[in-house]
């Protein structure tokens, strides 16, 4: 009953979710570099990551501290600079790094824990100010004051499902063995695209005037 009455909300979050998931960004970036260059089970991982990183954002925007990130300007701003040097500071190591693709059945031996790739994903999410814009807009200008909390968590919920998903289906593809034998032509310039990516993104992010006002 509860569904049919807020029908309308759940399919506007659902086409929301989507468009958040699919719009390329530092998550697709980070997912892509840990899929590329370490294994399919680390961007799964990262994609898990991002994924428990949408629960934050729908935990503060529930609890209301959404709005005191909107009155706290200097809140908001030091959350981007957070996202911005996480995301300079990976994307400088994969570019100095000249990380190249494995070659196929080649194992690679990292020092790095499954955790490490869940943590980056998480992080990459959880600090990215245009995530947490995405929310706010969402749970302020589509979300009825009226509307249940667990409505509300379903919305959360949704969106966590559509992360996760999407890359996770992004890791499985783009270590196809095709897409890699593609790749692999590229050797390090890959590497070093994708850390230019985030460096630049984090740059972005520095300059950017995004705010709540």
């Amino acid at each position: 009953m509860m569904l049919v009455q807020y029908w309308s909300e759940l399919v506007q979050v659902c086409l929301i979710a989507v468009i958040m998931a699919i719009s390329p960004g530092a998550d697709f970036a980070m997912v892509t570099r840990n899929s590329l260059f370490f294994s399919r089970k680390a961007g799964v991982l990262s994609a898990l990551g991002v994924a428990a990183a949408t629960w934050v954002h729908t935990a503060y925007t529930l609890a209301g501290l959404s709005l005191l990130m909107a009155a706290s300007q200097e809140v908001f701003t030091l959350v981007k600079w957070i996202g911005a040097s996480y995301l300079i500071y990976v994307g400088w190591k994969t570019w100095s790094s000249r990380m190249t693709l494995p070659d196929q059945g080649e194992r690679q031996e990292f020092n790095m824990s499954h955790w490490s790739f869940f943590r980056q994903g998480f992080i990459t999410n959880v600090t990215n100010p245009k995530t947490t814009l995405f929310y706010v807009s969402i749970f302020t200008q589509l979300v009825s004051q009226s509307t249940p909390v667990s409505m509300q968590v379903l919305y959360g919920l949704i969106i966590c499902i559509a992360h996760g998903a999407w890359f996770s289906l992004l890791a499985a593809g783009i270590t196809h063995r095709l897409v890699l034998a593609q790749l692999r032509r590229a050797g390090h310039r890959i590497g070093q695209c994708l850390g230019g990516a985030l460096v630049m993104m984090g740059l972005g992010l520095l300059v950017s005037r995004t705010s709540y006002q």
